[in-house]
């Protein structure tokens, strides 16, 4: 991530409470779904800043536009929230390669994404499972290779820990920072809640 960005979004979020902070620290983290680049982010959210329990006060009313949302775990004052574009998500999940991936590791019972999703929210009750790569748009072959190397002897470490071809992971990198620069632009300038309603 681009240092110049992180330092402008930690100074904005710095002078933000409430509802204000948490909608800076939500729309940041998921601005790479948001623009069409990803079509998934996992996002943490803690009581730091009291950010779950304005969660949990809008939650089931925050309509973000074209973006749904599944709670994959909820435990001891943190929730992991998953930010998705159905439409896009969809179509990645249910390419063969990854369809074939996926039936392989327990998902061979699961017909619509959202039978996908809540498969992967019942193995993120015991730990974070290594496929959740790809429910957020990573590389299959370095999903396969973060398993096999347990994580470990990666060419790279970004957004994802990268096995395989360095040169197209840096310039999805680059993409994912590219939206979080206009994202950010737009929730220092007030614009972001075109984006959704409450």
């Amino acid at each position: 991530m681009n240092k110049e960005v992180v330092t402008k979004y930690l100074e904005f979020l710095n002078k933000r409470e409430g509802y204000d902070a948490f909608e800076a620290y939500l729309f940041f983290n998921i601005a790479p779904v948001i623009e069409g680049v990803k079509p998934a982010s996992l996002v943490r959210i803690t009581n730091r800043l009291n950010f779950l329990t304005l969660w949990d006060d809008i939650k089931e009313r925050i309509k973000i536009y074209g973006i749904e949302h599944l709670e994959l775990k909820t435990h001891c004052g943190n929730s992991v929230v998953i930010f998705y574009n159905k439409e896009m998500l969809n179509e990645y999940v249910n390419r063969k390669d990854i369809r074939d991936f996926l039936d392989n590791i327990g998902y061979a019972n699961c017909s619509t994404l959202d039978t996908m999703l809540e498969n992967l929210k019942s193995k993120f009750h015991n730990t974070c499972p290594h496929e959740i790569g790809i429910f957020l748009g990573y590389p299959l072959e370095d999903t396969k290779e973060f398993i096999k190397n347990e994580g470990k002897n990666c060419l790279l470490c970004g957004y994802w820990k990268v096995y395989n071809d360095e040169q197209s992971a840096r310039c999805i990198f680059q993409r994912y920072d590219n939206a979080k620069k206009i994202i950010l632009n737009q929730i220092i300038n007030r614009s972001v809640r075109n984006l959704y309603c409450i």
